[in-house]
Order: C-alpha cells, then structure tokens, then sequence
C-alpha cells in the first residue's frame, strides 16, 4: 500500500485584502498553521510521501519570510524520512521564479518544473520500492497546453501517481479564468493507468473523475471570502488496480463562513444586534470563523445600516462579544417597508409611473434606451439589449421611495 498526503494551492506570500491589518495578519498566519498542521498530519500519518499539486507560492519570487518557513517544514519531513513531490504551477513557474529556483531543497525533495513529465521512484526503505509518482510542472505564468496529454502510461506492479496543477473541464467550482492553465478533460485521464490523479488548481476542491479517481484537494485556506467552508488536505491511500481511498483531513485553523440573516423582525438596532448574536452563536466555534452576514428582509432600519459608521459599530460590537476573529455585515439586501397607497401621491407616484412605463411599454422603452446606453455595441441583440437594461430596473421603485420619500408632503 502507498500513502501519502496530497495538497495544492497553498499560495505563500498571498497579500490578502482587507482592511483590517490585524485580519491580513491572521489571515497570513493561519495559512501558515494550516501548511505546518499538513506537515504535522503526514509525520503522525507515517505517510510514504508528501505531494504538492502546485502553487505553492502566490508569486513569482517568494519572500525570505515565506522561503524560512517552508524549508523549516520540509526539514521536519525529512528528517522524518517523508519525501516531497512538487509539482509547479501557475502562479510559481520555473521561467518566472527565479527567487524559488535559488532555494536550496532538503535531501528528499523533488521538484518538477518541467512540461515534459517525469517519474520519480517512492522508496519505504533503500531497498524497498513501493510506488511512483509521474509529474509535469508549469514552466511559464500561462502554460495553454495540455499537459495532461502528455504522460505516459503507467507500467508495472507497482501503485503510480499522477501529479499535475492543471484545469479538468467539467470540473465543479472551476472558474472560467482559470480554465486556460494546462486545460484538459476526463477523456485525457482516462486509459493511462494511473491509480490516482493528484490535481491542483481548483480552490473548492472536489472530484475530477471517478474512473480515473481524479482529486483536487482545494486551497488550504480561504484565501477570499468566496472560498468558504473547511480547508485542509486530503489522505490517500492506493493499491495497484484497487480503488483509492481517500479522506480530508481539515488542517486550517479558521474558515470562512457566509450566511444570509432574515432580519424582517427587527425595529430597532439593539433587536438586530440581538437577532445577529443569536444567529452568530448558532453557527458553531467564533473564534475559528470568518463570517460575512448578508442581512435581507424589510425593515425600517433599512436606511440607518446605510451610514457605514452603524454598520461598523454592530460589526466591532458583535466581534468583540462572540470572539469572532472577523465580521463583515452587508445590509444591501434590505428592504424599506412600503406604504404604496401613500406613496403615489406627488412627485414620488409620478417618478414610480415613469419606471412602470419604461418596464412595460415597449415604445418608451425604445425610446430612452439605445445601444450606446447600454454599454453595448451595434453587434448586440434586441434581446440581450432589452434583458440587460430591464435588469437595471429591479429594485427602482424600493430606490426611488428610499432617496425621495423625505420629500413628500
């Protein structure tokens, strides 16, 4: 049996936008941790090997900060006899990463840069073969061939390991950005005989191919606010012709968390920021979460969480109550409760007339809505044309009563 941890994405050196520094520091930090606690796992483990599916770096020349800390670890590793397989990818190419190319790798570390892949023998003892990992890396920042292509076929008794950072179409959670480094499909998988597939590139994580068992472990922190949930590695096991079996194995010390808060039920701000605590404590441990509260509903606080200084406060407040590392509240799902009857009277109902006629009245909407509004050239459809713009007016009337209700007599 060969096992091994398998991990990608873990993007050292990540810049991370926020505007706390306190948030970029923690967040920087725990992806240290999760990377430390991945290291932690394989010596516990006593795994045969460590396999890096590319990106380890965020950037082309990581900082000496990041360089100190990774050979740190990859020492531990091997003085625990646990060999590393590196595979590059876009983000940390061999053309672009000169600073990573200086770095002088422990015994036991090997580094695939190259397009064209090679195998590298996995040994329990000097004499005791007992897997092979094939591997082909990024040599440059947008590497469009099919590297996947490019292996070759799996021979002999042994278990074999395909590591790649590479795009597999079909795959859930890719993004269309993404789908241009190294793209392939299932198809380019399939019939190579390799037991496991050991992918990079997708943050979510997820499966690949089931025949081939094709795996992307995900990131190993949510590196924007996007990418939530638990973040961590993936535990392998694999027999020649058997099915792997493989477990995550949560290595990052927070995660992020978004959530939607009806928050219909309240009429003042001391009843949301009850409705918000109760909420936030219902969500498991604060301290090892993130949190992006979307607020929806229809209240009249609606326009007091538009001044940026009250949503501040509940979010310092709430933070420093329940432990939160991290609150971010986005009330822009919140609705102001309408009294339609009244508001028709006036200017207000007139305006709230002429956003009626531009939805439904095809000639006035003709009328003020030529291409060039659009932002759209000649090339575009009526339809797509009239699609977009009549998106533009949903939510108008909620707008119109929000910023002209003062107003009204």
């Amino acid at each position: 049996m060969f096992r091994f941890v398998h991990l990608a994405d873990v993007h050292l050196d990540t810049p991370f936008a926020s505007r706390s520094a306190d948030v970029r520091a923690l967040l920087s930090g725990s992806l240290r941790e999760s990377f430390r606690n991945a290291a932690l796992l394989a010596v516990a483990e006593k795994v045969d090997a460590f396999l890096i599916a590319g990106d380890l770096f965020d950037r082309p020349n990581p900082s000496l900060a990041a360089e100190i800390f990774l050979l740190g670890e990859m020492r531990k590793l091997s003085e625990a006899g646990i060999p590393v397989f590196y595979a590059t990818g876009n983000h940390d190419p061999l053309a672009s990463r000169a600073g990573a190319r200086r770095i002088e790798w422990p015994p036991g570390m090997t580094v695939f840069e190259r397009g064209e892949p090679a195998r590298a023998l996995v040994r329990r003892a000097p004499c005791e073969a007992i897997g092979r990992v094939t591997a082909a890396g990024h040599e440059g920042a947008a590497v469009g061939d099919n590297l996947a292509s490019r292996f070759p076929t799996a021979e002999g008794p042994l278990p074999e390991v395909a590591l790649l950072h590479a795009a597999v179409e079909g795959t859930a959670g890719l993004d269309p950005e993404e789908r241009r480094y190294a793209p392939c499909a299932p198809r380019d998988l399939r019939g190579r005989g390799y037991d496991y597939w050991a992918l990079g590139h997708v943050h979510k994580g997820g499966e690949a191919s089931a025949d081939p068992a094709a795996r992307y472990p995900g990131s190993l922190l949510g590196l924007d606010r996007t990418e939530t949930g638990p973040k961590g590695v993936l535990l392998v096991e694999i027999e020649r012709g058997e099915a792997p079996r493989v477990s995550f194995r949560e290595t990052a010390p927070v995660s992020r968390i978004e959530t939607t808060v009806d928050a219909g039920g309240a009429g003042s701000l001391e009843s949301l920021r009850r409705l918000l605590y109760e909420r936030i404590i219902s969500l498991g441990d604060p301290k090892r979460s993130l949190l992006t509260l979307h607020l929806a509903g229809t209240t009249p606080l609606q326009p007091d969480l538009e001044i940026d200084g009250n949503v501040r406060e509940l979010e310092e407040s709430l933070a420093g109550e329940t432990g939160l590392p991290h609150l971010s509240i986005r009330p822009a799902g919140l609705r102001i409760p309408i009294d339609w009857e009244r508001v028709r009277i006036g200017p207000l109902g007139a305006a709230l007339d002429l956003v009626a006629a531009l939805r439904d009245e095809k000639e006035a909407f003709d009328a003020v809505a030529p291409a060039e509004l659009a932002g759209m050239g000649p090339s575009a459809g009526r339809e797509e044309r009239d699609r977009y713009l009549r998106s533009l007016l949903d939510g108008a009337e909620e707008d119109l009563v929000r910023r002209m209700w003062r107003d009204e007599p």
